[in-house]
């Protein structure tokens, strides 16, 4: 007997590790949705902290908005400016390419 419930308890393990959110995939959100992707011009507010970015567009002359996406970051040799912050790759359109945030104040 304990052997059957040991054969049929490690595939259902398996299954339910398969189906688990991964808190380390950057390219993945909480409650499942996908980030929405940040492009040039955008204004922005970070409701959470900066280890676990939870980033929303805005109206750039509301009070709330924090940031401003400046730059994209294409290759290995592009850089933000002095002063800004770097945006989660989950944020931009394939997963891989990071943002400049440039404080509003």
């Amino acid at each position: 007997m304990p052997m059957a419930l040991l054969a049929l308890l490690l595939p259902v393990l398996f299954v339910i590790g398969l189906l688990a959110d991964d808190p380390y995939d950057s390219s993945s959100t909480t409650g499942g949705e996908k980030a929405q992707t940040l492009i040039v011009g955008d204004c922005v507010h970070n409701d959470g902290d900066w280890h676990d970015q939870d980033l929303r567009t805005l109206d750039c002359g509301s009070a709330e908005a924090q940031f401003k996406v400046t730059r994209t970051l294409h290759s290995s040799g592009d850089q933000c400016a002095d002063g800004d912050y770097l945006a989660d790759t989950k944020y931009s359109s394939d997963g891989m390419t990071t943002s400049c945030l440039t404080p509003l104040r």
